[in-house]
């Protein structure tokens, strides 16, 4: 009897998981709030050679959800989820990209070979290693509702956004190594907690979580459908999320 009820408590907390991470990753309103906030004070951050006010940034960041998201589409063969979790981490790498070169250019770079840029160019095999416990912890922490509070330990160890912001810094200063060094390091940190992310996910039974994540996805349709609809019939903007 326990057990029944054991398997049905975890039934349900699996099915939460993939509800709170299709709302997590959706690309709307919040999300790009908080994608051009944080990569606006990332790149100061960069800039200055600051490092809380990086680790700030990293904080507020949304780029973890789309990519464990990625992750999720893996394990459940949906197509239609890793098109979906592509679609927003191209995205979100473009407005990145945008904002901290636009950033960079406008504010200036006083020192371009401060450690915190430096540190950020030079990818190596320690840093896959590191993407891939990265990866775990977020994916774990991210299963267990009750391990949420050390989501925001993950998010800043996780270090996605610094590297993309170094890019950008790059591109203001048409600097080769600070572009080609740093955008590796973000490729590696993706493809890292991406193919971690979905093993955690395979171990903890989300295979079986195909026709909850399609339910979610449609439902998401649906409700950007009726935004859509909103807008087209009342010229602005609805306050729908």
């Amino acid at each position: 009897m326990n057990s029944l009820i054991n398997h049905s408590e975890e039934k349900a907390n699996r099915q939460t998981v993939v509800h709170d991470l299709i709302q997590e990753s959706h690309i709307g309103r919040d999300f790009y709030f908080l994608l051009i906030v944080s990569t606006l004070i990332t790149t100061l951050g960069l800039t200055v050679g600051n490092a809380a006010v990086i680790i700030g940034g990293m904080l507020i960041a949304p780029l973890l959800s789309p990519i464990l998201a990625l992750g999720l589409g893996i394990v459940t063969a949906n197509q239609e989820s890793l098109f979906r979790s592509a679609i927003v981490i191209l995205k979100s790498i473009g407005i990145v990209l945008i904002l901290s070169t636009l950033t960079a250019f406008l504010v200036g770079v006083p020192n371009p070979s401060n450690l915190e840029i430096v540190s950020r160019i030079k990818p190596s095999l320690p840093f896959m290693y590191i993407a891939l416990l990265s990866g775990i912890a977020a994916t774990y922490s991210w299963a267990r509702p009750k391990l949420s509070a050390t989501l925001p330990g993950v998010a800043v160890v996780v270090a996605l956004l610094p590297p993309l912001a170094t890019t950008g810094i790059g591109i203001s200063e048409f600097n080769r190594a600070i572009i080609t060094g740093s955008f590796q390091l973000f490729l590696v940190n993706l493809i890292g907690i991406a193919i971690s992310s979905a093993i955690v996910f395979s171990l903890m039974g989300f295979h079986q979580m195909r026709w909850i994540e399609k339910k979610e996805l449609d439902k998401e349709k649906e409700e950007d459908g009726i935004n859509t609809n909103k807008e087209d019939t009342t010229g602005k903007p609805t306050l729908l999320n």
